[in-house]
């Protein structure tokens, strides 16, 4: 691997070849295609041109039944403009720069700056800028849950994918840029997002059937109640037999049931828009409240994200007092993601305890160690790593697991040089018990999706 990274020359190469950073994505609709779909409707067309021949025949008090025409056309234009700018705003990078290898030096960049092919360094608290594979790293982690949803930090090894758009958790590295600019998946995932699609709507779909087949009686009707008007009226003052023709028609238009589901879906759309959530288009509305069934996981969904430090089980007749010293020894990592923290944060690190040869934790072995003077090795990790060949405690850990919380072991070894090979002398000393946090409101809102029929 080249661990100067790319040259001032390589790097003005991709630059003319608009292998950049930079990515500019807008909503699939203009503002023409949102005007088109809220005015060219089958509920315009009948009541405009009922419209058009009132004021066509000089009477414009007799036209007000075309407020509600004005009025359903206006509030969907506006509710749906305003939805594509929120859209076009729409951002899962927010890093303003990143820290790239080039002509041998590390130096900050823009992120719109980034080539393909840059090696560029994580640091914990760092945003990924691009889609690359890991070259190197230390205890390196990554949070995805802006892309994945998952709240747990995962570890990365070399040769292990990054995705645009993560955070860095904890410990350093460098990578590659493969994708960068609109080929980045954070950008890709940007893109399906703004991309329009039209919400099915039962209710519209009922009303556009409804006007269908009033539009049908209306081509009957309009020349028998025209012909109607002209006989009850002189011949020459066909105004006003055209203006009494139309507010006979008028009346089998269902404009105040179009105009009222138009308001219920504005109301609902606004509730929902204080709540932070953005409605594209008014019926979507409906679509939500018709849902019948909601997938979900429980880490950060029912979650806070956060570890909660339980206990500890003692497996044999080491002292607690011990087994919690080695525990915030362990935890004593300047590498320490969200578990460790949580240990460290609930047992403290002892003072008395002078580390020595380490084997940090990779997400291969599932476990770390670290030589202690005078004290031997101690592991913390995965038990079915540490102790997969212990039948008795592996069940035990199982039933723990179907409680939902999760599980460590501490082992102890007499060695004093730890090796990624797990000494024969090794021993479990004690189960840690930690589960993740729910949120507060988590069963108001289950509750809630039982009583709604969810």
């Amino acid at each position: 691997m080249n661990t100067n990274g790319l040259s001032s020359a390589e790097v003005a190469e991709r630059v003319a070849a608009g292998q950049t950073n930079v990515a500019e994505t807008k909503t699939s609709r203009s503002f023409s295609e949102i005007f088109r779909a809220n005015v060219f409707t089958r509920f315009n067309a009948v009541l405009g041109a009922l419209f058009v021949v009132v004021i066509f025949a000089g009477s414009i008090a007799d036209g007000l039944f075309g407020f509600p025409l004005i009025a359903n056309s206006a509030i969907g234009i506006i509710q749906e403009w305003i939805a594509k700018r929120k859209l076009d705003r729409l951002a899962f990078m927010h890093a303003p720069t990143a820290t790239v290898i080039r002509d041998g030096m590390p130096i900050d960049i823009h992120t719109n700056d980034v080539v393909l092919g840059d090696l560029i360094v994580l640091r914990a608290g760092d945003q990924i800028p691009a889609d690359g594979t890991v070259v190197d790293g230390t205890g390196l982690e990554v949070n995805e849950a802006n892309l994945t949803g998952e709240m747990d930090a995962v570890p990365k090894d070399t040769d292990d994918q990054v995705m645009s758009g993560t955070i860095v958790t904890a410990g350093v590295g460098r990578f590659i840029a493969e994708s960068v600019g609109t080929d980045a998946y954070v950008h890709r995932i940007s893109a399906e997002a703004k991309v329009f699609t039209r919400a099915p709507s039962e209710i519209q779909n009922s009303i556009n059937k409804l006007l269908k087949y009033i539009t049908w009686i209306l081509v009957f009707a309009a020349p028998l109640q025209i012909w109607s008007q002209f006989r009850l009226n002189e011949v020459d003052n066909w105004r006003d037999s055209a203006i009494r023709a139309v507010g006979g028609l008028v009346g089998l238009v269902p404009e105040g049931l179009v105009l009222l589901t138009t308001l219920a879906f504005l109301s609902a759309a606004l509730k929902l828009t204080r709540e932070q959530v953005l409605v594209q288009e008014l019926p979507a509305v409906e679509g939500l409240a018709r849902v019948s069934v909601v997938c979900i996981d429980k880490t950060g969904t029912i979650t806070t994200g956060n570890i909660v430090f339980e206990g500890i089980e003692i497996l044999d007749d080491t002292d607690e007092s011990t087994v919690r010293a080695a525990l915030g020894a362990l935890a004593d990592d300047p590498a320490a993601n969200n578990t460790l923290t949580t240990i460290g944060d609930a047992v403290h690190p002892p003072k008395d305890w002078i580390a020595g040869a380490l084997v940090p934790f990779d997400s291969s072995r599932k476990w770390k160690a670290n030589a202690y003077e005078g004290r031997g090795t101690w592991y913390l990790g995965a038990p079915e790593m540490l102790a997969s060949n212990n039948e008795a405690l592996l069940t035990q850990v199982a039933q723990h697991a179907d409680t939902g919380r999760r599980v460590m072991l501490v082992a102890h070894s007499s060695i004093t040089a730890p090796t990624t090979d797990l000494p024969s002398d090794l021993t479990a000393i004690a189960i840690v018990l930690l589960r993740e946090e729910v949120r507060e409101d988590a069963a108001e809102t289950l509750s809630y999706f039982r009583e709604q029929g969810v």
